[in-house]
C-alpha cells in the first residue's frame, strides 16, 4: 500500500497526523499533499514498522513511536508518516482520539519499542 492508498482511505490523515480542530483546514490540506519528503518519512518509517510484531489492541502513541523510528532512520519522520506506515503494514491504529489529538494510537508490540529504542544518534566528532 502507497502513501497516497492510505491517504485516500484516510481523509482526515496528514502529515501532522490527524485533523483536529486546532489544525486549519489549510494546514490539513497542505499536509494531504504527497511530496517527494513526506513519501521518503512515509517509506523510511514502513520499513520498519514491517519488521515489527503487530498487537492485537493499539496501545503506543504514534508520537512516541515516531521519534524512535526517528532514532533508528537518522532522519525526521512526521507524525502523519508514521500513522500511515502503520496502516501501510497492516498494524492496528486506534483513532479514538480522532478530532482531540493529532496522535493515533499503535498495536505495536513493547518488546520491538525496547529493542528498536536502544539506537542513539550518532555522535558528532
Amino acid at each position: 500500500m502507497t502513501l497516497a492508498d492510505v491517504l485516500r482511505e484516510h481523509p482526515d490523515l496528514s502529515a501532522y497526523g490527524f485533523k483536529t480542530d486546532a489544525l486549519s483546514a489549510e494546514k490539513h490540506a497542505a499536509g494531504r499533499e504527497v511530496t517527494p519528503e513526506f513519501e521518503a518519512q512515509f517509506e523510511a518509517a514502513r520499513i520498519r514498522l514491517s519488521n515489527a510484531r503487530a498487537i492485537a489492541s493499539a496501545k503506543r502513541s504514534s508520537y512516541l513511536v515516531k521519534h524512535i523510528l526517528e532514532r533508528m532512520a537518522q532522519r525526521y519522520i512526521s507524525n502523519g508518516a508514521c500513522i500511515a506506515a502503520a496502516y501501510a503494514v497492516g498494524m492496528p491504529v486506534g483513532t479514538e482520539h480522532l478530532g482531540i489529538s493529532l496522535n493515533a494510537l499503535l498495536g505495536i508490540d513493547q518488546r520491538d519499542l525496547r529493542r528498536w529504542d536502544r539506537y542513539r544518534w550518532p555522535l558528532k566528532t
